[in-house]
């Protein structure tokens, strides 16, 4: 009995050790399946033994740095609004953030800090970085800083040269000063400069000779004159091409129009004329999907006035001869989806250069950029506030482009 015993024991302990599995493999039941590779994770695992598991790539903003039988990806952290990211997230790593140069994470408010600045006479012990501020402390004798900064330390004072003498001795804040045996004070040249700008003035005499120092500074003071000459008159330039640029482009669009449309632009806004005008052709298609002003219930006296109306219109302006045009704002939302499907995508005549058109500047259209996918709806609800946004002037706008699939859009609101 005790044999058989021994022997259960002894095939007990070999079926443990055929069920561990080895370091780069997890268990998963009596099976050995292997780990799923960075940048995935596991849908479901092995059905043979030490075979791969059945594994994913991580979603976007989510990833995973190591093997794993996870059955989900780590969330990337965002970056907080004082911090830019230096390393974008990807299925393999997260997102790294960091504080701009000069400033420095505080652990305790949880935004950028700007770095403590070591004064004169102090140096920086622990100089700033993205996750810790400056540490500063007086500078020790035989040592000195002379200028305000966050990450320099305490410099050593300087020793005089052999055959020369210490005029004055290194302080906390200056550095060593040195004449020769001769009392000729060995300065640098700024201090040159300096001291001849400080000496009192002789009388001059015609026939006198400068002196070398005197040369010197004549001459520097003739390069800055050049120089700062020089940057004004390219400054000049600059602005005079900007401004016969500015005045060509409007000359060309002021030819681009004809005299009759624009004289047309001139109307004077006309209140709705019925309470019963569709829900879609108030609204307006806003940035982000915000409403304005425009899309505001009537009031009660508005209603009343509008009941005595036609019902069904869309609001408009009234022209001289009495007619009336469509205004832009007064689309329905759907109009300006069209018009965003045709002119959104990268082409030579989308959207940038209906911007162009409808006279937005440089910075407006790269703001407009941040949400390309919805940059015509923003362009058209921006420009539409105007009460000389009428939908016949965009139509002749977009024939100038050759537009003629967003013209066949907007045939149906021309009045």
């Amino acid at each position: 009995m005790e044999r058989h015993f021994l022997i259960i024991f002894a095939l007990s302990g070999l079926l443990v050790y055929a069920l561990d599995c080895p370091d780069n493999m997890y268990q998963s039941g009596s099976l050995c399946c292997k780990y799923c590779p960075v940048g995935t994770y596991m849908t479901k695992t092995c059905n043979v033994s030490k075979g791969n598991s059945f594994c994913e790539s991580c979603p976007s903003e989510t990833f995973m740095d190591k093997q794993n039988n996870n059955s989900k990806c780590k969330q990337c952290q965002k970056c907080p609004p004082s911090q830019t990211a230096i390393r974008h997230c990807k299925p393999i790593h997260d997102r790294e953030c960091r504080c701009p140069p000069g400033t420095y994470h505080d652990k305790e408010v949880l935004i950028c800090l700007e770095c403590l600045k070591c004064n004169v006479g102090y140096g920086a012990v622990s100089p700033c970085t993205n996750i810790s501020n400056t540490e500063c402390q007086p500078c020790r004798e035989g040592t000195f800083s002379d200028r305000v900064s966050h990450e320099q330390e305490c410099l050593n004072c300087s020793q005089c040269d052999p055959g020369a003498v210490i005029k004055e001795e290194c302080t906390a804040t200056r550095d060593t000063i040195c004449q020769r045996a001769n009392n000729s004070r060995i300065s640098t040249v700024s201090q040159v400069v300096t001291s001849v700008s400080r000496a009192p003035s002789a009388p001059t005499n015609a026939g006198r000779s400068l002196s070398p120092v005197e040369k010197v500074t004549s001459n520097s003071i003739r390069y800055i004159i050049g120089i700062v000459v020089a940057v004004v008159l390219l400054v000049l330039i600059v602005v005079a091409f900007y401004c016969y640029w500015r005045k060509q482009n409007r000359h060309e669009g002021n030819q681009a129009h004809n005299p009759q449309e624009m004289e047309e632009a001139k109307y004077d806004f006309v209140p709705p004329t019925s309470s019963e005008t569709p829900a879609h052709a108030r609204s307006s298609y806003g940035l982000r999907g915000r409403r304005t002003a425009c899309s505001t219930r009537p009031n009660s006296h508005q209603r009343d006035s509008d009941s005595q109306g036609s019902s069904g219109s869309l609001q408009g302006v009234s022209v001289g001869n009495g007619k009336s045009k469509t205004l832009v704002r007064d689309l329905p939302a759907h109009v300006f989806i069209e018009l965003g499907k045709f002119l959104n995508p990268k082409s030579s005549k989308n959207w940038v250069t209906l911007a162009g058109y409808l006279e937005f500047t440089t910075n407006e259209i790269k703001n407009f950029e941040l949400e390309v996918n919805e940059a015509t709806q923003n362009v058209l609800y921006q420009w539409g506030q105007k009460d000389s946004s009428t939908v016949d002037f965009l139509i002749n706008v977009l024939k100038k482009m050759k537009r003629d699939d967003c013209v066949q859009v907007l045939k149906q609101w021309d009045n």
